[in-house]
């Protein structure tokens, strides 16, 4: 983009981040600039900023803009972090709205309803235990790939993919997932719903797995799902013809 090479030009450092949009401006790692202004466009008059100056809230807002990990529990640490200073602003800046919900048996009183009424739009389960995701699916993509290339190369496996020596990359581990559903698969795969853009993170049990189903076949399977997949896709194209 045009400003992109302009600012590089000036001397900027510019790194792009692929769905993820934040409003805010950080000045010697400590002065932060946070709203709804979009500091590259545009202002508009219902813009609104806050100033606050934290090296904390910096490094957590940098660490969950580039990447790092449990970015669920980096934006509640930002809430968390921000909550007193929002207490201590009027109204043109933020408005608390809290939502409280109770369960009720009689139609006549309830505003909405869930799944154990088979007529509504959302469905929900009846939890019988909790459990935190950052024990039981603590692995993200990087890491998973990571721990299998690993464990391949201790063991002394070669994978082969087009004829020639290769590693487990993100391409691979997509066809990994996509072929045998593992995001579908709770106990494999945990899915974060923090934006529109879905987060996901695996299990050591989805870990396990992989490499199971890489050990039976490692000269072959990663071309195997590469052709198996693409035959799916070319299948459902045609079936919408």
């Amino acid at each position: 983009m045009e400003l992109h090479e302009e600012m590089r030009r000036a001397g900027f450092y510019v790194q792009l981040v692929d769905k993820f949009c934040e409003h805010y401006t950080i000045v010697d790692d400590e002065i932060v600039w946070y709203g709804s202004m979009n500091f590259l466009s545009k202002e508009d008059a219902e813009d609104n900023l806050m100033r606050v100056e934290s090296k904390e809230i910096s490094n957590e807002l940098k660490e969950l803009t580039f990447g790092f990990e449990n970015k669920a529990e980096r934006l509640i640490s930002v809430s968390e972090d921000l909550e007193p200073l929002i207490e201590l602003n009027n109204s043109n800046f933020a408005i608390r709205l809290e939502h409280y919900h109770y369960q009720t048996k009689d139609k006549t009183e309830a505003t909405e309803f869930y799944h154990i009424d088979k007529d509504a739009k959302e469905g929900v389960r009846i939890l019988k235990e909790l459990k935190n995701p950052n024990l039981t699916h603590k692995y993200n993509a990087k890491k998973c790939i990571k721990e299998l290339n690993g464990r391949l190369n201790r063991d002394n496996i070669k994978l082969y993919f087009n004829g020639n020596e290769a590693q487990i990359n993100q391409y691979h581990f997509q066809n990994i997932l996509t072929y045998f559903g593992l995001k579908e698969n709770e106990k494999m795969c945990f899915t974060y719903q923090i934006s529109s853009q879905p987060q996901y993170s695996y299990s050591q049990q989805a870990i396990d797995f992989i490499y199971d189903e890489l050990k039976k076949a490692p000269d072959r399977i990663l071309d195997d799902l590469k052709n198996k997949i693409k035959k799916s896709t070319l299948g459902a194209k045609d079936s919408k013809r």
